[in-house]
């Protein structure tokens, strides 16, 4: 999880035809945000993102320029009752130009997990020549999704990508926090400690920039360049993924996490009927 290197793409499949980014073959930190945009999202909730993300690209950027050889990069998505990545490929955040979200629709994750899916590759968004740490892939929601989307986390879970990130889910308001929302969260952290109760909008907020910025700086200063066998995307070999509900909490926290909790108390998860 956080804190790995990867030196080349953990599915080892063929560069594609296509440029790679050679941009001062810099090491990449990619932080993705996968943002829930439906209509329950709208007013203050949406707010409280639009103005996380204006408030996290200064700080990434002054991250970056601290740490000479890492490039930090923004991959933005939104999900409701379609999906779309509103970055066409990540930004380093010190030239991102961002436009606010607007809500309105339902709530499909199925549709942001496909996309995801589609995208953590070397053909993709992993191909910079430098290489690339663990990346963050922070998930905000608001509530239930619509069904199907097991299936499409199946497929997301094979990604070794996505087995070396950090992944953190935001339960944006007490409406996230039912049986079917936590579900959902539980199994794409795969370990209920990654997930973050956001109980009012200045929270949310708060916690989106928190994160990305912790685990940024902790991500590109603590970890040590190796080769791909040895990091933690070649742990998970194959076979079926673990359930996270059986096994929730046996998955590894990772540093930058206990480091921050140290410092910053999070609300706690309301009691869930």
């Amino acid at each position: 999880m956080g804190g790995t290197f990867v030196s080349g793409d953990p599915v080892a499949t063929p560069l594609a035809t296509t440029p790679e980014d050679t941009s001062a073959q810099r090491r990449v930190m990619n932080v993705f945000m996968i943002v829930d945009t439906s209509g329950s999202m709208s007013g203050a909730k949406i707010g409280s993102v639009n103005q996380a993300i204006r408030e996290t690209l200064p700080e990434l950027a002054n991250v970056q320029r601290i740490q000479p050889g890492v490039e930090i990069r923004l991959a933005l998505m939104s999900f409701n009752s379609a999906a779309k990545w509103i970055t066409p490929l990540p930004e380093p955040v010190d030239r991102t130009t961002f436009v606010n979200f607007s809500a309105g629709g339902g709530t499909n994750a199925a549709l942001a997990f496909d996309l995801l899916s589609d995208k953590l590759s070397r053909k993709a968004f992993m191909n910079a020549v430098g290489g690339h740490y663990a990346p963050l892939i922070l998930f905000l929601s608001d509530g239930e999704s619509s069904g199907g989307w097991e299936s499409k986390l199946d497929k997301l879970r094979a990604n070794r990508w996505y087995q070396c990130a950090t992944r953190v889910a935001i339960a944006a308001g007490k409406e996230a926090t039912t049986p079917e929302a936590m579900r959902l969260f539980k199994e794409f952290t795969e370990n209920s400690e990654m997930i973050i109760y956001a109980d009012e909008p200045d929270k949310i907020k708060s916690f989106i920039v928190l994160v990305s910025v912790h685990a940024s700086k902790w991500n590109s200063s603590h970890a040590t360049p190796g080769a791909v066998g040895g990091n933690a995307a070649a742990a998970n070999t194959g076979g079926s993924a673990p359930n996270p509900i059986a096994q929730d909490m046996q998955n590894k926290t990772p540093d930058w996490w206990k480091d921050l909790k140290n410092k910053v108390t999070f609300p706690a998860l309301p009691p869930i009927n």
